[in-house]
């Protein structure tokens, strides 16, 4: 029976090849994040569905993402959100990591963004801290998905 072997060789060329790609990719998926972002950080229908994408990026089961609400998006925008979604399959690091205050960026996105079926699941001071923000609505004063 033949054995496959990878030799010390072919697979310092795979691993580098590997690292090439995965720089690629951060130096165009890190820009096209800050370009999601700032358009997430205002208040129109494209804000709101680069805001559900950033956090399905974040966290898919606690923040779903309808695929289809990318038709709201220009084409620029959907491109950006397929070079992050790129970049996110393959990096080391979690999205809101790839960023300067990342974390604190994501909060602001997850509280501007969330349903109020999301925020029942939050903790007390959380939940406080957006109907403070909020009121009983989304940022954009439309009523909130259910």
């Amino acid at each position: 029976m033949e054995t496959n072997t990878i030799g010390p060789a072919e697979l310092a060329r795979m691993l580098a090849e590997q690292n090439e790609d995965q720089a690629k990719k951060l130096a165009a998926g890190v820009p096209a994040l800050e370009r999601l972002i700032n358009v997430a950080s205002h208040d129109t229908g494209q804000s709101h569905v680069c805001g559900r994408f950033l956090l399905g990026l974040y966290n898919g089961p606690e923040y779903p993402f309808v695929l289809t609400e990318m038709r709201r998006l220009d084409n620029e925008l959907i491109e950006d959100c397929l070079t992050v979604l790129r970049m996110d399959a393959d990096s080391v690091n979690e999205v809101h990591q790839l960023i300067p205050d990342g974390v604190a960026i994501f909060r602001r996105l997850r509280m501007a963004w969330t349903t109020r079926r999301e925020v029942e699941q939050w903790s007390e001071e959380d939940r406080a801290e957006w109907l403070s923000l909020y009121k009983r609505s989304g940022p954009d004063g439309q009523e909130d998905e259910e």
